[in-house]
């Protein structure tokens, strides 16, 4: 969506799919007679790949054969992106660091590992780094002064003690 081609899509910027081969050509044509240069149509499969990195071609998306979409926009999609994978992995934190008993809390941290390798491609002790570093607090700083939401999954202060938890057991 940002106007390069990748073989690598994000949950911010994904990359286009298309369900029939012809749809998938016709565009490439399109987008090599924008670009001055060869678009080649690939299929992909196997399970390495991720529902997350791919998303339907539409009609929305045309502009994004053309050329370049503004940065602003792949901007705006990564700082999402982020705000997501931040709230993710507080929430993952504060589910397993509120269970009560030691043999929930294992099977709570093994589940919200299970998720996080699925959605985040990384795991209960790498959200918690996560959550120490930089990123994580420009994303708390961005919610304390309303520039971004939570969305309703989550406090700012549940976020705050999200934070201060992971970086008490680092």
């Amino acid at each position: 969506m940002t106007g390069r081609w990748s073989a690598k899509g994000t949950r911010a910027i994904q990359l286009l799919a298309w369900s029939d081969g012809k749809e998938a050509e016709a565009a490439a044509t399109i987008a090599s007679k924008a670009r001055s240069r060869p678009i080649i149509v690939s299929s992909l499969g196997g399970n390495g790949l991720f529902a997350d990195q791919f998303v339907a071609f539409g009609e929305h998306h045309a502009a994004a054969l053309l050329g370049n979409l503004p940065y602003a926009t792949a901007a705006a999609r990564k700082l999402e992106e982020l705000r997501i994978k931040t709230i993710d992995f507080a929430c993952a934190v504060l589910r397993v660091h509120r269970a009560t008993a030691g043999e929930e809390r294992e099977r709570l941290l093994k589940s919200e590992g299970r998720l996080l390798l699925q959605t985040h491609r990384a795991n209960a002790f790498s959200a918690m780094q996560f959550l120490t570093g930089k990123k994580a607090a420009e994303i708390l700083a961005m919610l304390e002064a309303g520039e971004l939401d939570t969305d309703g999954k989550l406090s700012v202060e549940e976020l705050r003690e999200a934070i201060l938890l992971a970086k008490s057991c680092a």
